[in-house]
């Protein structure tokens, strides 16, 4: 579903109860709202910007792996997850827009084992264009955690070899699905970054 469909729904669907609370006012009052709903919402659609009726402003405290939690006021504005049954770690990316008009890159990266922990990270950008780069080159190989013990004797290199090689098909896994949240994330926000 669009935007614009999204937004036409939610006219459609505040519009009965509007005249349920405002009976005094006259369908003439109701269409003007209606349209000027609709209009913003075009409107924002066709800048790029995100939808007109946001999230409320509210006091933000996002986790950080290895360093203290990262706290400001703001909004959050898109989330994007590769959480599904099949794997055993995936990603979930949040995006906010602080009161100072920073943007807020929240990217977590979740275990379903038990040896291994979820990672926080946040990175604080000047704009939507400076959050579009730092997620776009992004790394997820600095996020695997690697179990092979090179001190290990008894390994022989084919040993090795092997658990090189499957370290790399992790990295590849991780990296596809992080491009893939990054490219839907960017689409459904909808942001003009063209020069």
């Amino acid at each position: 579903m669009s935007n614009v469909q999204l937004y036409s729904q939610v006219a459609n669907e505040v519009s009965p109860s509007l005249r349920q609370i405002v009976p005094e006012a006259g369908d003439s009052a109701i269409e003007e709202i209606e349209s000027d709903f609709s209009a913003d919402a075009l409107e924002a659609v066709s800048a790029g910007t995100p939808a007109p009726a946001q999230s409320p402003l509210l006091e933000q405290c996002l986790r950080v792996t290895g360093s203290r939690p990262e706290r400001f006021v703001g909004r959050h504005v898109a989330m994007a997850t590769g959480w599904n049954n099949a794997v055993a770690r995936w990603y979930e990316i949040n995006l906010y827009e602080a009161q100072s008009g920073e943007i807020v890159c929240d990217v977590r990266l979740f275990n379903k084992t038990s040896d291994a922990h979820d990672l926080y990270r946040v990175a604080k950008v000047r704009d939507w264009r400076a959050a579009a780069a730092w997620l776009e080159t992004y790394n997820p190989a600095k996020d695997l955690v690697c179990h092979v013990n090179v001190d290990d004797e008894t390994l022989s290199a084919a040993e090795i070899s092997l658990q090189g090689i499957t370290i790399r098909q992790q990295i590849l896994e991780m990296r596809t699905q992080f491009r893939t949240m990054v490219g839907d994330l960017l689409y459904q926000l909808k942001l003009d970054l063209s020069d």
